[in-house]
């Protein structure tokens, strides 16, 4: 089953985005150690994405109840901070957690949280997009896994509407 896990914010800190580059191929002891020292002194969406970041880590590792912490205390700041990507790609990744914890109908609310979110983004970018694509496959295998097929069906093709 392949579900999305969202780690990249526009504008972070190049310290955030070369851990997020290092998260991405795996590298999580790097990662993990360039998101800890920012921590250390990082304010508002930096701060947020370096929790969101040791969140990602946690879930690669199967330490769901770390994840969910980690991010439970990003999304409280971006939403503090008014991030309204930052709290979308949260609510993705609470979704992917939520499947991989076995709880179906918990994932479709996060990644419908999510969707509604990235649909009232103004100046949408091309990641923004992807998010979008990203919710929709996500909720159409969620779909699949609970033999609701033609949901299933209708996400995988909204998807392709993106």
């Amino acid at each position: 089953m392949l579900i999305a896990v969202l780690f990249f914010t526009a504008s972070l800190d190049l310290r955030v985005q070369k851990a997020d580059s290092l998260f991405d191929i795996e590298n999580y002891a790097s990662a993990e150690s360039i998101y800890t020292s920012v921590l250390a002194t990082a304010q508002g969406a930096d701060k947020a994405a370096c929790l969101k970041g040791l969140g990602n880590i946690r879930f690669s590792h199967g330490a769901f109840d770390e994840a969910e912490k980690y991010y439970g205390d990003a999304a409280l700041i971006f939403k503090k901070v008014k991030d309204r990507r930052g709290e979308a790609r949260i609510a993705i990744n609470m979704g992917s957690l939520s499947v991989y914890r076995g709880i179906p109908g918990e994932a479709i609310k996060y990644y419908d949280q999510a969707l509604v979110i990235v649909q009232k983004l103004k100046d949408r970018t091309e990641a923004d997009r992807k998010d979008e694509v990203a919710i929709y496959l996500n909720k159409g295998q969620v779909y699949e896994d609970v033999r609701q097929y033609e949901r299933a069906r209708e996400q995988y093709q909204e998807a392709f509407v993106v």
